[in-house]
């Protein structure tokens, strides 16, 4: 990921004025990094760059469909790439067959859903985590 490539600047520029701010704070400390080495400063950068795309994910009212929406935008459904998904969910769900996008939407989506209940869950004090 690179900082400053169009699309994380146009989610960057769909946040709102907090968010921004603490990435311009971000932005500036990074600047005060004195190095010559490339892969620092490639570091620093892809890091800055995932943190837009964090608060962009964080925003209120942000889908999955959404999601998708702005990917296809930008292009990314013609990358070559793939979804991993892993876990005992996943297994669980696992069918051995092909599925569509929409399918695929829907299990992620019910997915989120217990995780949002599980996590909950923990901050009421009611557990729910394996560990």
């Amino acid at each position: 990921r690179a900082a400053k490539a169009s699309w994380i600047r146009t989610l960057m520029a769909e946040l709102g004025p907090e968010d921004r701010e603490k990435l311009l704070k971000k932005q500036r400390s990074m600047l005060s990094v004195n190095s010559d080495d490339h892969l620092v400063r490639w570091e620093l950068s892809a890091n800055f760059a995932s943190d837009v795309i964090r608060l962009w994910f964080s925003r209120p009212g942000c889908t999955i469909e959404s999601v998708i929406e702005k990917s296809t935008l930008f292009g990314h459904a013609d990358l070559r790439s793939g979804i991993l998904l892993r876990g005992r969910c996943v297994k669980q769900l696992a069918t051995g067959e092909n599925v569509t996008l929409d399918e695929l939407v829907a299990m992620v989506t019910q997915l989120s859903a217990g995780a949002q209940k599980q996590s909950e869950g923990e901050v009421k004090g009611q557990g729910g985590g394996e560990g």
